[in-house]
């Protein structure tokens, strides 16, 4: 069967006219899913701007599924400036109405905003700060933090070149997931 929001949309809207007091209730839940449905078919046809703001407009009703997709998408940067601070705020809440989705990325985004402390020591030249932060992230078995340990150790960045290091590092990252890692490790092996 297909589904026609718009319809549902105008019989609700008509309902609410009427009087009808269950209906607004309904109208809204209509309303979000219509939004969240348009916002991952346009996620997924790569309009990342327009599926942002048809999810934040579903997070607006406090919906945890709109909740979520927003904070994923402050995380990743998709139709947005990575906002991790955002992202966080989006996925707390979703939490809190239980999504179990949520709960399992917002364990993983201490690391990311390390990962940006990391990025941004780097680009400032305070290698030793990006070290400390990767060090910490590689003992937490982070794969990010142990790929970009291992890069610092072949590059001779804020610590002596070792390439013995450095390889060792990439490998435990790579065994963890890292592609990036993985395809350093096939180019040089």
């Amino acid at each position: 069967m297909e589904r026609n929001f718009d319809r549902a949309l105008q019989y609700f809207k008509k309902a609410v006219e009427l009087g009808d007091e269950q209906a607004p209730e309904i109208y809204n839940m209509v309303l979000q899913n219509q939004l969240i449905e348009e916002g991952v078919e346009a996620r997924e046809s790569g309009e990342s701007e327009l599926a942002y703001l048809l999810f934040s407009e579903a997070a607006q009703y406090q919906n945890h599924v709109a909740l979520l997709y927003c904070g994923i998408m402050n995380i990743s940067g998709e139709g947005m400036e990575r906002d991790l601070e955002k992202a966080q705020d989006y996925l707390e809440r979703a939490a809190e109405m239980g999504n179990e989705d949520a709960m399992q990325i917002l364990q993983k985004l201490p690391g990311e905003k390390l990962l940006d402390e990391g990025r941004i020591a780097v680009e400032m030249g305070e290698y030793e700060r990006a070290f400390a932060i990767y060090d910490k992230l590689a003992k937490a078995e982070s794969a990010d933090g142990m790929f970009n340990f291992g890069i610092m150790f072949a590059r001779g960045v804020g610590v002596e070149k070792d390439m013995e290091k450095a390889q060792q590092y990439l490998e435990m990252a790579a065994s963890m997931g890292s592609v990036q890692a993985a395809n350093i490790l096939e180019k040089v092996g």
